[in-house]
Parts: structure tokens; C-alpha cells; sequence
């Protein structure tokens, strides 16, 4: 990773490269880069809520995570949560189940 900073990061929004930087210990450049993304998101705006979630799972914050997951319609977006492995972490939190029978998935 350079060191441009999260604003030359080349995924979509730098979820992605936040995402990992929060693993690596660089959690002050997810912290930017979700706040940018949290600054950004308009009501309704699901695929921004689920990339905002992405960097929470990172940071180890379930919580923050599962509040924006749960912010989202149930759409196919959602399906994301069950399929991605970045979102593993969550499987286990008790609240999980009840976000994936929202769009008909069972846990």
C-alpha cells in the first residue's frame, strides 16, 4: 500500500484497502476513509452502507457494523453479508440470523 493515503486508494470508496488496513493495524486510515463514507451516505443508499459496514467488521466493531447492516433495504445487497468471508465475524453475533431472514436466507 502507498502512501497517498485512502483518497488514492483504487477499489470503489477504498472499502476494500480500508478494510485491510484496519486488519494491519492502521486503523487511522479506516477511521478516515469510514468517516468520509458515513459523511457521504444518503438515506437509502445500500451498497455505501454495506462498504461502511466492510470497515467496521475490519476495526472489530460488530456493532457499528450490524447498525449499518441493518440501515439497508433487504435487497440482494444484503446477501452479500452471507456470501463475503470479510463478513464472517458477524456470523456468530446473535443478531446476525435475524439480518439474513430479512431478505429470506436462512443463517
Amino acid at each position: 500500500m502507498a502512501d497517498e493515503g485512502p483518497a488514492a486508494w483504487p477499489n470503489t470508496e477504498g472499502s476494500i484497502v480500508a478494510y485491510a488496513a484496519a486488519r494491519w493495524g492502521r486503523r487511522a486510515d479506516a477511521a478516515r476513509v469510514v468517516a468520509d463514507l458515513e459523511a457521504k451516505a444518503m438515506a437509502g443508499d445500500d451498497v455505501k452502507y454495506l462498504k461502511i459496514a466492510e470497515i467496521y467488521v475490519g476495526l472489530g466493531n460488530n456493532d457499528a457494523a450490524i447498525t449499518w447492516l441493518n440501515r439497508m433495504r433487504p435487497t440482494f445487497f444484503l446477501a452479500y453479508v452471507k456470501i463475503n468471508p470479510l463478513f464472517k465475524p458477524l456470523h456468530s453475533d446473535p443478531r446476525y440470523p435475524a439480518l439474513v431472514r430479512r431478505i429470506g436466507l436462512e443463517p
